[in-house]
């Protein structure tokens, strides 16, 4: 409950006065002390009247948009005020105030902000204060739910998160909200006020492999795209000719890795292999082996000789 003091020469007077000052009908009085008449015109008194009544914020806040319309040079314009016992809900209509919010997006929340605390405390109550400027704020949530999905369908493709501008708590909640059921997308706000930021980011890898049993023809791609199955290795960058077993070739034939392998004919037209090598190592053998018997039966020729000489000469 609120209350004024008002003095006047009758209670009529003051009556008409309460109702040129409040704007209303509705407030009690209380008379608190009645007019004097004097002697001759000397010692007159005026009376003295209190007016309750219960303060509706809807007039005070009128006068005071006024004023901060004016300051921003807007003339034309429409002041609709509803409310209750819990709230008050203002628009303005007026296409001045279109250039203006262009150029400033947070006026609308800064002037609710303001006269939410003005009339809180004027009031003594706490009201729910709703203001808005040609649907602006439906314009704006159609606005931000526009870049959410926007931004939501570039980070499923890239994998990459993106960091949006600074917002306030109202629009950051609008975000979160349009983006909370979307597939393999995350939000979170990262920063302080007033540079508080959301950051819309991907809960799938970069490169994932699809999840399915009966695809056996799935290939891991690589940088170079998909490896066919029956393509040869090239072989010093050449991919007609295949890789030899051991990566040499002897007169355009590959040598494999066995043990019956036989070398080619020398230069001289000779063959020579390991059957050869062994004929020839029991021929140098067998010559050596007469060799020697040579050696020593003309060791012993030589001593029988020395022997009959020997006798000879006793």
């Amino acid at each position: 409950m609120m209350e004024i003091i008002i003095t006047a020469k009758t209670l009529e007077e003051a009556q008409e006065k309460a109702i040129l000052e409040l704007g209303s009908t509705e407030f009690e009085i209380e008379v608190i002390e009645m007019p004097k008449k004097g002697i001759l015109g000397f010692g007159t008194t005026l009376g003295k009247y209190k007016m309750t009544y219960d303060e509706k914020p809807d007039h005070n806040i009128e006068k005071y948009l006024e004023k901060i319309l004016e300051s921003i040079g807007a003339v034309n314009y429409k002041i609709n005020i509803e409310s209750d016992e819990h709230s008050i809900a203002i628009l303005i209509k007026s296409e001045e105030l279109d250039e203006i919010l262009k150029s400033n997006i947070e006026f609308v929340d800064s002037v609710q902000l303001i006269l939410a605390l003005s009339v809180n405390k004027l009031c003594g109550k706490h009201y729910k204060v709703t203001f808005n400027i040609n649907d602006y704020k439906e314009k704006n949530v159609a606005r931000l739910e526009s870049l959410a999905v926007r931004m939501a369908v570039q980070v499923s493709k890239t994998h990459k998160k993106v960091t949006l501008n600074p917002m306030n708590a109202y629009q950051r909640r609008i975000i979160h909200a349009k983006l909370q059921d979307f597939k393999n997308i995350s939000t979170y706000s990262i920063g302080e006020e007033p540079n508080r930021k959301i950051v819309i980011a991907s809960q799938t890898p970069a490169f994932s492999q699809p999840k399915s049993n009966n695809n056996s023809n799935y290939k891991k791609p690589n940088n170079s795209g998909f490896k066919p199955n029956n393509t040869p290795k090239p072989f010093n960058g050449d991919s007609t000719t295949p890789k030899p077993f051991n990566g040499e070739k002897i007169n355009n034939i590959s040598k494999p890795n066995n043990n019956n392998y036989k070398k080619p004919y020398n230069n001289n037209n000779k063959p020579y292999n390991n059957q050869n090598k062994t004929v020839n190592n029991n021929a140098n053998t067998t010559a050596k082996t007469q060799e020697n018997t040579q050696n020593n039966n003309e060791t012993v020729r030589l001593m029988t000789e020395f022997g009959e000489k020997k006798n000879e000469t006793k």
